[in-house]
């Protein structure tokens, strides 16, 4: 199971993570300084916009749902014809 820590504005990362094969994305100080911030209401707020970013992320893509995700979808098709891309190449994206 392939997992990604999500920090603030690391959506592409989590497009790249969910692309690569990991099973879950996980949030880690955003949603506190939403709670900081504005208690509950704040934390949602967080969660939207982290939402709301990842889609436009998808969107440019041409990803309509995160299963639609794939290595394919991180590169031009022109900059990677003919190499042999494997997830263990982009350990370290």
């Amino acid at each position: 199971m392939r997992w990604r820590k999500k920090t603030t504005n690391a959506y592409d990362k989590t497009l790249k993570a969910m692309a690569l094969g990991a099973n879950a994305v996980t949030v880690g100080r955003p949603y506190i300084y939403g709670l900081a911030n504005a208690g509950a209401l704040g934390v949602a707020q967080v969660l939207r916009l982290l939402r709301d970013e990842l889609e436009i992320a998808m969107a440019l893509c041409g990803c309509a749902t995160l299963a639609d995700a794939s290595m394919a979808c991180l590169f031009k098709p022109e900059a990677v014809s003919g190499a042999n891309l494997t997830a263990s190449s982009f350990e370290n994206l």
